[in-house]
């Protein structure tokens, strides 16, 4: 009796990503999973028990293939915990069932009309303990390669050789017939190999080992996209008919559907075309040459595909083009998406209406791409690839997954693409060897492009734009971690000035990166880098300039925390400076490897508090990694951040230099706002974070601030700049005489309220309109979502978030009892229009 096995354990790595959610054999072709063509040629001459090796996702073949009775046939299954290579695969089988009779052994993956019954009479005429079929090919590198007597017995064999050590076109096609002895030479639960390890043992033992010539058969080993998608094209022109009959009649020549479908008249098929059953196709649509549709696909009118293979269940969108191209199950095409050659779409993903996909690229498995995208490098990563690259705070990402110094290299060279060849920028970065990886990436886009560098090395973001204004430079880039989040990191661009980018520039910067149409210039126009020096010492200057020394000396005790982050290398110069006695916590020229976890920077923050009223001293100051934030530490140990920092500052500067504008996010603390209005300032309100600001920043604005705390003072320059606001602080006590601790008082705490409802991407703008009409006849300002003032509770907030499936919902009072009743009261709003939409 004649058994065979499935070799089916293998993961398929460069099938992905059409192998992320399912092994190897799983794979469709011509609508039916690979290892199901492999059991019907199995059945086909006559065996009736097979036994299948598994360990990638191994329950999804056990879950198709059942007990292998709807297949006539039985199966046995195999689970290896550890991959133990093919042969040892299969003797981890033999052991546990107990095999002990001739054997057919074929991989799950491959595609082929190969004639085993001829084979298995070869193997037996031959008396061959292990019998291969072998077959000539132009490229045997790729494969191993053997050499055969007269009689076909073989004499050499040797896997995947490079091209000086080739010495035959005859390759193994892992199609094997061995008798049980053979699998003497195998360890049981040892990793061992076929081509590597068993042929090799048979040969030296002298076994009688043969090669059955197989050229003329169609044989297909799918390893890569290219052959895959071949592979479907050879049966569509007839090379090769499947073992068993697709469940498709031929409607035209060259043209196989499936039952139940609905093709309109109008539409045009050019064959060869294979579809489904139960696909809808819509009026106008062209389908074909050489495209597979898979069961329960709806193409909606004027649909263009051609060499495209659509897995099941998937829908393409109105008047979408697709040309040479692979389509995930469950995944949803939107309205005019264009998806070029070579493009690959995982499962279950959703390409947003007007969206491009580039040649060649992948798409991973459930991501979502933003209506209106360019999508120019493969999406792996995340859940979602937007048509927007810069973000309020600059472009955010994880290290190495993300940001890579590849697409690092890309952003450097779409910002050097808007600006003119010789223009000059300067470079800075934080402590972590992170952000120096990716400044490196930048750099060298930027050089590619024709742009000078001026690199300022570690250095705070104040001090970046800073220089950029004292030198009249074009603009600047500073790559920082995220200090709550070690994975993350973040690019922030600026422009003349200082200033952050606007949105104009933002939309150069990204047309450019998406369609690629960056500059290039020839080596004799290449950027020129210059490491530059004396950039902290001026800054420095400037910030001493704007201050009383002799006030600061009244305040002369005080704490910094530098959380080992690039204001270092400012208070190294600056503390020789000051009147103070000074007392330096995560200081000085020791550089982290990565940033520090949130655990331990709010254990820090306690230690601080503890420390500053323990020591007697009058304030402590704490900045985050590029500086640009401030939370500081009274006396008496209280900790003031954020908007009441902010409303602080605010009274501070117009009480000093008098009544002037000031920029604030739109959905700044009512106390922010009440201190500005009665110290006489005039509030100008901007979209959300440095992107916003940016819009309405210029050199009269006495004073900006983004919601996070960070403050800009524009007559210095136009970055955020924690330094210049700590000494300011100590300026305006030793002016006044108080205490830290009473300036802080008179400064109420807001309380605030925050919660999110989760709402779809593609809602949201449905929501915010529906939201809208039922806020419409109340108090509401909508220049940055939507802000609702009630005069008897307090302002609520509704927005979306930038890059999350979620709407925030934020409420402010006099008590937190109060804003709780308020979110409440929005979020009933929220959930009751959620239901509706």
């Amino acid at each position: 009796m004649v058994k065979a096995i499935i070799m089916a354990g293998g993961e398929g790595t460069r099938l992905r990503p059409l192998t992320v959610n399912r092994p190897k054999p799983m794979v469709s072709l011509m609508n039916k999973p690979l290892m199901e063509h492999v059991v019907d040629l199995l059945v086909k001459h006559g065996i009736g028990e097979i036994g299948v090796t598994l360990h990638y996702l191994p329950e999804t073949i056990m879950r198709y293939f059942g007990d292998g009775s709807s297949h006539g046939v039985k199966f046995y299954y195999s689970i290896e915990d550890k991959p133990l290579g093919t042969a040892g695969g299969v003797k981890h089988l033999l052991d546990q069932y107990g095999w002990d009779e001739t054997l057919i052994i074929i991989s799950g993956d491959v595609f082929t009309n190969i004639d085993l019954s001829k084979m298995l009479r070869y193997h037996r005429e031959k008396g061959s303990i292990f019998t291969m079929a072998v077959r000539k090919i132009a490229d045997p590198t790729k494969y191993g390669i053997t050499l055969l007597d007269d009689d076909g017995r073989i004499l050499r064999f040797l896997e995947k050789p490079s091209w000086s050590e080739v010495f035959s076109d005859i390759i193994n096609m892992g199609i094997y017939i061995v008798e049980p002895e053979a699998f003497r030479y195998v360890e049981s639960g040892k990793e061992y190999d076929f081509a590597k390890n068993l042929i090799p043992s048979l040969l030296a033992g002298n076994d009688p080992i043969y090669g059955w010539r197989a050229d003329e058969y169609y044989w297909s080993d799918i390893g890569n996209i290219d052959q895959y998608k071949q592979t479907h094209w050879d049966i569509l022109d007839g090379k090769v008919e499947p073992p068993k009959p697709l469940k498709a009649r031929e409607a035209m020549p060259g043209v196989w559907v499936g039952s139940d479908c609905n093709i309109c008249e109008n539409t045009v098929i050019n064959p060869p075309v294979f579809i489904g059953s139960e696909v809808r196709i819509g009026d106008g649509a062209v389908i074909g040459p050489y495209t597979v549709i898979g069961d329960n696909v709806i193409i909606d009118k004027r649909v263009q595909a051609e060499k495209t293979i659509i897995w099941n269940h998937a829908y393409i969108g109105y008047s979408s083009r697709i040309t040479d191209a692979i389509i995930g199950e469950k995944t949803r095409i939107e309205e005019h998406v264009v998806i070029h050659d070579g493009a690959v779409i995982g499962d279950e993903s959703v390409i947003g209406r007007g969206s491009q996909v580039k040649p060649g690229i992948k798409i991973w498995p459930s991501k979502i791409i933003d209506p209106f995208t360019v999508v120019s490098i493969s999406v792996k990563w995340g859940i979602r690839w937007y048509k927007t690259l810069i973000e309020p705070w600059g472009i955010t990402g994880l290290v190495n997954i993300e940001i890579s110094p590849e697409l690092a290299t890309r952003i450097g060279l779409a910002l050097a693409s808007t600006l003119p060849v010789g223009a000059e920028i300067a470079l800075a970065r934080d402590t972590y060897s992170t952000s120096r990886m990716v400044l490196h990436g930048l750099v060298a886009g930027l050089l590619s492009a024709g742009i000078n560098v001026h690199d300022l090395g570690v250095a705070p973001l104040p001090v970046l734009t800073h220089y950029i204004r004292k030198h009249g430079l074009q603009g600047g880039v500073l790559a920082t971690s995220i200090v709550y989040d070690p994975q993350r990191i973040r690019i922030k661009l600026f422009e003349e000035k200082g200033r952050f980018i606007t949105r104009r520039t933002a939309k150069k910067i990204e047309n450019i990166f998406f369609k690629e149409a960056y500059r290039k210039v020839l080596g004799d126009t290449v950027g020129l880098i210059t490491s530059v020096g004396g950039h902290i010492e001026a800054y420095i200057e400037d910030l001493l300039s704007n201050v009383n020394l002799g006030n600061i000396a009244k305040k002369g005790r005080i704490l910094i925390d530098c959380e080992y982050g690039s204001s270092s290398s400012v208070w190294s110069s600056l503390a020789q400076k000051l009147p103070v006695a000074l007392y330096e916590v995560n200081c000085g020229s020791a550089f982290s490897v990565k940033p520090r976890l949130e655990s331990y920077i709010h254990k820090n923050i306690d230690s601080i508090t503890k420390i500053t009223p323990l020591l007697g001293l009058d304030a402590g100051f704490i900045y985050d990694s590029d500086a640009d934030k401030l939370t500081i530490v009274t006396e008496n140990g209280e900790i003031v951040s954020g908007d009441r920092l902010v409303a602080l500052i605010a009274k501070i500067l117009l009480e000093t230099r008098g009544p002037g504008k000031i920029v604030l996010p739109h959905m700044s603390s009512r106390i922010v706002v009440d201190v500005v209005e009665e110290h006489g300032g005039k509030i100008v309100f901007a979209e959300q974070g440095l992107l916003g600001l940016s819009e309405k920043l210029s050199d009269n604005v006495l004073m900006a601030a983004d919601e996070r705390g960070g403050i800009i003072y524009p007559w210095i320059h136009q970055g955020p700049d924690a330094i210049y606001t700590s000494l300011l602080i100590l300026d305006y006590l030793g002016s006044t005489g108080l205490s830290l601790s009473a300036l802080v008082s008179e400064i109420p705490q807001p309380a605030v309220v925050r919660r999110t409802i989760v709402i779809p991407y593609g809602l949201r703008g449905r929501f915010m309109r529906m939201i809208y009409e039922e806020l419409k006849e109340k108090e509401i300002d909508t220049l940055d979502g939507i802000k609702i003032i009630e005069e008897d509770l307090g302002w609520g907030y509704i927005r979306p978030l930038p890059n999350e499936p979620k709407i925030e919902i934020i409420a402010e009072s006099d008590t937190i009892a109060r804003a709780e009743k308020l979110v409440k009261t929005l979020l009933d709003l929220a959930y009751r229009v959620k239901r509706n939409i």
